[in-house]
């Protein structure tokens, strides 16, 4: 992270309306035996935490999303993806898998404060109680970080913007399965977020 970024943050957003949503940032995506394995897992980590340090410093709430794949089952998602179910077990990011708890360097930044989303769809927004606190807390701006740039992080960032949010994409603190695949998603997300590097 650049020296400058509290300046970047600030020229862009006022703490007062303004919240980081950091999207699943899972054992099942960054953990050392990820079963979906996100590349760079510890360098986003890294910047994920740096991220969070400064955002407390300013003084802005952070919501923590978790996925969980629960309901997914005999789904379309099951058909796409049979290798995280086996019947009606899950394989990966259940709420009985160690895999679906946020990685430790991160679990150990979460504060009594913060508001934990769990989500059932790639979108953050699918739980009500997202948009619900948002607005009870005047959050105008939205930050994001996490995984994957291109599905939960994106999914999430759109349904913000559709529901009349300002989302600013925190580009060094997002990762994904390729980086062609990160590429195409900054692009994509041009239409619906500011890009920024934190």
């Amino acid at each position: 992270m650049r020296g400058d970024s509290t300046i970047a943050l600030n020229s862009f957003v006022k703490a007062s309306n303004t919240a980081l949503i950091v999207v699943d940032m899972q054992e099942a995506f960054v953990g050392k035996d990820a079963s979906v394995q996100v590349p760079n897992r510890n360098a986003i980590i890294d910047a994920n935490f740096r991220l969070i340090k400064l955002i407390r410093g300013l003084k802005i709430p952070i919501v923590w999303t978790q996925v969980y794949l629960d309901k997914w089952n005999y789904s379309v998602y099951s058909e796409l993806w049979p290798e995280h179910f086996n019947g009606d077990r899950i394989r990966v990011l259940s709420k009985d898998n160690m895999d679906s708890k946020i990685v430790d360097k991160l679990l150990k930044e979460i504060s009594r404060e913060d508001l934990i989303i769990p989500k059932h769809r790639y979108s953050a927004f699918y739980n009500p109680e997202l948009k619900k606190w948002l607005i009870t807390n005047h959050i105008e701006n939205i930050l994001f970080s996490g995984v994957t740039t291109n599905v939960c992080v994106e999914s999430t960032i759109r349904d913000a913007f559709q529901l009349g949010f300002r989302p600013f994409l925190i580009s060094d603190a997002t990762g994904t399965f390729s980086e062609e695949l990160k590429k195409l998603q900054k692009q994509l997300s041009v239409l619906s977020s500011d890009i920024l590097s934190a």
